[in-house]
């Protein structure tokens, strides 16, 4: 590397000034591609947040703030109507998405909490952005919460921390059927990081696996005799 380049990467990012003076404005900036200078050009929105908070000499204070600046910003996100025109709807769902993901990568407690704590009102926003693999809002709040029941479970004590055990088997079971098949991962996920409990045993998570890859084979074996012609199995399946 350059001493230009070294430079670079050990000074303070003037993003993080943005971010102390005007919190909402400089999200609005990452999200709507900021142009961060060396080593963070290429990343997207939740790569630079994780790379310039950890560069930062005061990431805790930062956290906080970054953290409170995305509580308002999906709060007024959630009252807004997606656009019909298809590449403001996309935007709209990529930039939800991202910041689903900068919660769970910087594990922020207050954005985290609180979208656990309003499951219902979350999940039902999110049910409607799921346009897509590469556009899939819903995926990224469900992974967020996967990643962040530890977190959530030692910040706020009176979350219940195994109430969302049964949304993880939900996912692995229908991954591939209602839901797409890249959603077994985030079921499995979800069962890993669920907080144990004294006798716990990794039941929960071989049950998910289990049901992950039986239902994924019992569909290949129907679609293939479907193929074939026999329509026997296929009935089973109805």
């Amino acid at each position: 590397m350059t001493e230009a380049g070294a430079s670079v990467k050990s000074a303070r990012h003037p993003w993080l000034d943005e971010l102390e003076q005007e919190p909402e404005a400089a999200l609005e900036a990452l999200l709507g591609g900021y142009p961060l200078v060396y080593p963070y050009n290429r990343m997207d929105a939740p790569d630079s947040a994780f790379a310039l908070l950890s560069a930062s000499d005061s990431t805790s204070s930062s956290k906080q703030i970054l953290d409170g600046a995305i509580c308002d910003w999906l709060e007024r996100r959630r009252k807004l109507r997606p656009s019909g025109i298809r590449q403001q709807r996309q935007r709209f769902i990529r930039e939800v998405g991202e910041v689903f993901e900068i919660v769970g990568l910087l594990g922020l407690a207050s954005a985290a909490v609180r979208l656990r704590q309003q499951f219902v009102i979350w999940n039902d926003f999110v049910s409607r952005l799921s346009d897509s693999p590469a556009r899939d809002a819903r995926a990224e709040y469900w992974r967020m919460l996967a990643l962040t029941q530890p977190l959530v479970a030692q910040t706020d004590i009176t979350i219940n921390t195994q109430s969302l055990s049964p949304l993880w088997m939900m996912i692995c079971r229908e991954a591939g059927a209602q839901l797409p098949r890249e959603y077994l991962a985030i079921g499995l996920l979800g069962l890993r990081r669920v907080p144990q409990q004294a006798g716990d045993s990794e039941i929960r998570w071989l049950a998910g696996l289990a049901h992950g890859f039986l239902w994924g084979a019992f569909r290949r074996l129907v679609w293939m005799r479907r193929r074939s012609g026999w329509s026997g199995v296929a009935r089973l399946s109805c």
